[in-house]
């Protein structure tokens, strides 16, 4: 409803327009609520002189700054591609979620630090009525805030929104605790005001650690996911002129900012220009698909010569017996000079490493000599293997 009412155009999420009023507006609202929260909890935290309550109040003004982070953020993420920055700065919103979860941590290292001194020196604190009704509008504004930045966060699948809503629900169980902790106070005169302010701190600190590692994980480059991945296979091997594909890297920068390049088999007998007005079509359908700008890579691939099938199968069954997990591609042969009365046939191919294990080339290579052996000497030929490992970015 919240975005239905502020965000011109809503469900037209794939509009970079429309993703920057998301932010837009996820970031005022966060700005003005949380200053809201803050002097209201700064005024009752002073005059009870709860350290609990204060930091409650300060964690709400670092709220607000990283609410702040968040419009500029969504603001600069939203600049087109420029000469520097040909991929455009999507990234942004990864840089302001780190940020954000920085600051998250660094609160809750100050709380610690605020609530331990009062445990070595404590002070009296004064709870009354309008203690509680602070602290119970807090936990209300908090919920309607984690509920909103949710739904702008699944809108328009955005870590930095993902992380205020994070934040939004430490500050429900901080403030909870807080209100908790003054309830006791007020009916029983025990103060627990330091000791729940170290558990929330504990807490706070925990889950920023956890909001830390999405926005790294986005900056550093992670592996796409498994249904863009089947997508966009899917599109390609939809035209009966690709045999097969391989070598697909999929580089995302940000919503919007995603590249990807692919190798695709195609009969070594057909008509150039043919399979390359197909290759352009198939660009443009997942471009206008999935918003991917892909550039495919054609390999030829020899269908009419028998004796090439006879040597990938071979292959195929010495890298199988080798590692049952490994597989190839770009596989090509190709006779060379005569020694020794004997033909020497190259056969050249890419072998995809799974991550976690290391191929040994040498070793690899003795499994193809036993497998060729027999061939060999039946065929009266030799053979030389090049051997290339390549690493599956898409797995």
């Amino acid at each position: 409803m919240f975005k239905k009412l502020l965000i011109k155009d809503y469900k037209n999420t794939s509009d970079p327009a429309v993703r920057t009023r998301y932010g837009t507006v996820a970031g005022t609202f966060g700005i003005v609520t949380n200053i809201i929260l803050c002097a209201l909890k700064a005024l009752v935290g002073v005059f009870a002189g709860s350290i609990a309550i204060i930091a409650d109040a300060v964690n709400n003004l670092t709220d607000a700054g990283s609410s702040v982070m968040t419009l500029v953020g969504f603001k600069l993420a939203s600049r087109p591609a420029d000469k520097k920055h040909p991929y455009g700065h999507a990234r942004y919103e990864s840089v302001t979620a780190l940020i954000v979860a920085i600051t998250v941590f660094a609160v809750g290292v100050l709380l610690l630090k605020s609530s331990v001194e009062k445990i070595i020196t404590p002070e009296k604190v004064t709870v009354t009525v309008w203690t509680f009704v602070v602290l119970g509008l807090a936990v209300m504004m908090k919920i309607f805030q984690m509920i909103t930045y949710l739904d702008f966060a699944k809108a328009i699948d955005s870590d930095v929104i993902r992380a205020q809503a994070a934040d939004a629900r430490n500050d429900i169980i901080s403030s909870s605790a807080t209100l908790a902790a003054m309830i006791v106070i007020y009916f029983t005169g025990v103060n627990v005001d330091a000791y729940v302010g170290i558990a929330v701190s504990i807490f706070v600190m925990v889950t920023s650690v956890k909001m830390i590692s999405n926005p790294i994980s986005a900056l550093l480059g992670v592996v796409p996911s498994k249904e863009t991945v089947e997508n966009l296979k899917s599109i390609i091997l939809s035209r009966k002129e690709i045999l097969g594909l391989h070598d697909m890297i999929i580089h995302d920068y940000g919503e919007g900012h995603r590249f990807a390049s692919v190798h695709a088999e195609v009969d070594a007998g057909s008509e150039l220009v043919a399979v390359h007005n197909v290759i352009d079509g198939i660009e443009r359908e997942v471009a206008a698909k999935t918003g991917i700008n892909l550039s495919i890579h054609l390999d030829p691939v020899d269908l009419k010569s028998g004796e090439r099938q006879t040597y990938r199968a071979l292959t195929e069954k010495a890298v199988m017996s080798f590692d049952n997990e490994a597989k190839i591609h770009d596989f090509s042969v190709c006779d060379e000079v005569r020694e020794n009365e004997k033909t020497v046939t190259k056969i050249s191919f890419d072998v995809v490493e799974p991550f976690g294990k290391h191929y040994d080339k040498e070793k690899l290579k003795e499994e193809l000599y036993k497998v060729f052996a027999s061939f060999g000497e039946e065929k009266n030929k030799k053979f030389r293997f090049i051997i290339n490992i390549d690493d599956d970015y898409c797995q």
